[in-house]
């Protein structure tokens, strides 16, 4: 009874973590060679190293908490199938979402084509979410994970119905579908409304109105149905996805839009004769950046760096 209770005591001693953090390894190999009884060395041993390797990682990683819990924050865009969510946790996590309608689920996208990075680890997140369905019920459930692995899903999906699609939008039937698409794609097309004059459509008179005058859509990859859509008051025949996640919209009268998914205007080029798009801009609030050109073909390329080579073309004057 006695030797038992001797041996708990070193057990409890060892297992101090002063003791362990200071111990010298010429200490350790003594005790490890002493005359105690194997147990007494095998839990040593074990606890020497769960500590010791404690201290070289410093802090132990805890599982991620929310310090504040997600809100949706649904803005008044003329994009209405989009949200932005935020939150605090109490270290750098990665958030991934997962919308569902009751029927099926899906992750949310961030970005057209590319879903919510999971090596993003923040202590703050404010992010838009994107794949929703018009006229639908949609709960949203949030997951945060650092960099350890250790996850945690907030405890209750959030709500975000979204509204029916505008009267006027256009009618779309969908015959058939190619590009082994999958649930992760969304397909984008600029659908310009019919009566829109033909003429403004390849010239620069007039191409810019209060007006609504097309439309951006964007289809999931598998069902087509309609997944985002912002309506445009200008005829951009042509449209790609930049590397931030915004739209570079191009018009062949000579100018060019950069947009967000929520629908701001980030920036815009206005060919040197493009007086009427200069003038557009000015009224959004943009001060376009001047290319020296004439008018922009409908080829264009977007080069690593972010910057678009068109092809452009020259107005010849003859009496």
């Amino acid at each position: 009874m006695i030797k038992a209770n001797w041996q708990l005591v070193l057990v409890k001693a060892y297992s101090n973590y002063l003791a362990i953090r200071y111990l010298t390894s010429l200490q350790a190999k003594r005790l490890l060679t002493s005359s105690l009884s194997a147990p007494i060395k095998i839990a040593f041993a074990l606890l020497l190293v769960q500590l010791l390797s404690s201290c070289d990682s410093g802090t132990q990683v805890s599982v991620p908490v929310f310090s504040k819990e997600p809100r949706l924050h649904v803005y008044d865009s003329e994009v209405s199938l989009a949200t932005v969510i935020a939150f605090e946790s109490d270290q750098a996590v990665s958030a991934t979402y997962r919308i569902s309608d009751g029927q099926r689920s899906w992750q949310a996208y961030t970005s057209v084509g590319k879903q919510v990075k999971d090596t993003d680890y923040r202590k703050i997140h404010r992010d838009v979410l994107l794949k929703f369905k018009p006229d639908t019920l949609h709960r949203i459930y949030v997951r945060i994970t650092n960099a350890a692995g250790q996850a945690t899903e907030y405890t209750k999906p959030l709500l975000f119905r979204t509204p029916a699609l505008p009267a006027d939008f256009p009618q779309i039937d969908i015959e058939s579908a190619a590009g082994g698409g999958t649930q992760n794609d969304i397909a984008l097309i600029s659908v310009l409304n019919s009566q829109t004059d033909s003429s403004q459509r390849e010239t620069d008179q007039n191409p810019h109105s209060q007006q609504i005058t097309g439309w951006l859509i964007g289809f999931d990859g598998t069902t087509a149905d309609i997944m985002w859509f912002m309506p445009t008051d200008a005829p951009w025949h042509r449209l790609e996805q930049l590397q931030s996640g915004n739209l570079r919209l191009y018009n062949p009268a000579g100018s060019a839009l950069e947009v967000d998914m929520l629908g701001n205007k980030i920036r815009a080029w206005a060919a040197i004769r493009d007086v009427a798009a200069q003038g557009y801009f000015q009224q959004q609030g943009l001060q376009p950046i001047r290319a020296e050109i004439e008018g922009m073909h409908h080829r264009r390329q977007l080069l690593p760096n972010g910057n678009s080579l068109v092809l452009s073309y020259e107005i010849e004057y003859r009496s």
